[in-house]
């Protein structure tokens, strides 16, 4: 630890920061006797810079230094720079022992940092199971919410910590208890950032499956979005509906393909998904992995069945939408599956008019790049028909053309 740069301590009547340095130093480093020393010498036990003695020693589970600076009067739920206690930065380290001695000497157990955090919390987020069971010991409230209406339960999920999970839910934490922000849930939570383990504890304590966050997405169409194989398979073991739609129609087989995720697209079939289904743009799994040029998962739906000549609600096909974006893969394996080449669509230049897969869930944006939303604009159809078959380059062209998205 370095020696304090910016605050001054009353030492022998003395102004000096080398004495608030050596109280740090000593406790950072757990010599008790200097400790004692410095104290008895005169100096303030709560003198810091950013942090104090107390938090130093509580960081390194220094229970006797720590016994030495609140017996000298250290304010216990003093406060460093970056506003966690002393209780708090024992909670995310794991020191239990030095927990017990802050406890014991009066620390607020669910006292709030500057970012409304509790102990709880920090020990939840970083796994700290030890900790968790000493907080909750002594009163701690298992459901108190941060700015974001996120609980402990739900922090611990989102950062994959099954362990904290489980003793939150042993705890009574309420398990479907939801964000204030996205109304997400510790479920979608953990299935958006692929935490298998923390799921399947979620499930085990019955966990709502079909809850959705604010857009009507539910956690495997998070899981699915992202590629998240394992979680799926949790979830759909658990009974998970394979054809649930969020608020735009668009079903976990939609968000997969969009995002390219041919072994998640694969699990979704595997599980009865309609290969088919539309979102409310009349938008197909196909049309969606034919725009982005996923070939592989155009292959997949291509083999499952999936009809090659739907129409969305501009009376474009896959093989349209393909051409479009210079998709030249998939315009050729469209044509191998026997699309119609003459197809044209019913209306021109309707700009906006198509629904547009904005996010994978849970605020973030799909994995593959996502259809872009919003702006709207003038869509450049073919002249003629034989267009579409024209985006397959010629036998040596050196490409297949680009696609002008996110």
């Amino acid at each position: 630890m370095q020696p304090a740069r910016c605050c001054t301590i009353a030492y022998k009547g003395l102004t000096s920061l080398a004495a608030m340095g050596d109280l740090v130093a000593a406790s950072t480093s757990g010599d008790v006797e200097q400790v004692r020393v410095l104290l008895q010498a005169g100096i303030e036990p709560d003198a810091k810079d950013a942090y104090d003695a107390l938090i130093c020693a509580a960081m390194n589970g220094h229970e006797g230094v720590m016994q030495a600076l609140l017996e000298a009067g250290a304010e216990v739920d003093s406060k460093c720079n970056n506003a966690m206690t002393a209780l708090m930065v024992a909670a995310r380290l794991g020191h239990a022992g030095a927990m017990r001695v802050l406890l014991e000497a009066g620390a607020a157990v669910d006292s709030k940092s500057n970012h409304a955090t509790t102990a709880l919390m920090v020990a939840a987020k970083y796994g700290q199971a030890g900790a968790m069971l000493v907080l909750l010991e002594a009163g701690a409230e298992v459901d108190l919410r941060d700015p974001r209406g996120g609980t402990a339960l739900v922090i611990a999920a989102n950062y994959g910590q099954a362990g904290a999970v489980r003793v939150l839910l042993e705890a009574g934490a309420a398990v479907d208890s939801i964000t204030d922000d996205n109304w997400q849930t510790a479920l979608i939570m953990a299935s958006f950032h692929g935490h298998t383990g923390a799921v399947q504890v979620l499930l085990a304590a019955g966990a709502e499956i079909g809850c959705k966050d604010k857009n009507g997405v539910a956690a495997l169409m998070c899981a699915a979005s992202k590629g998240h194989e394992g979680v799926m398979q949790a979830l759909l073991e658990a009974g998970a509906a394979a054809d649930s739609i969020d608020d735009h129609e668009a079903t976990a087989l939609i968000r997969a393909c969009n995002s390219g995720h041919t072994g998640a697209v694969q699990v979704l079939l595997a599980a009865g998904a309609a290969v088919d289904l539309k979102d409310q743009g009349g938008m197909t799994a196909l049309m969606y992995a034919s725009e982005l040029g996923h070939e592989g998962v155009v292959r997949v739906l291509l083999v499952a069945g999936a009809e090659v000549d739907l129409k969305d609600n501009l009376g474009q096909t896959a093989l349209l939408v393909a051409a479009e974006y210079g998709q030249a893969g998939a315009v050729r394996l469209l044509l191998g599956a026997r699309a119609a080449v003459n197809a044209r669509p019913e209306r021109l230049n309707c700009a906006g008019s198509r629904h547009r897969l904005r996010e994978s869930g849970c605020g973030a944006p799909a994995a593959g790049g996502g259809r872009r939303v919003a702006a709207p604009r003038a869509v450049p159809w073919p002249r003629r028909s034989s267009d579409a078959a024209a985006a397959v380059p010629s036998s040596g062209s050196a490409g297949g053309g680009s696609w002008a998205g996110r």
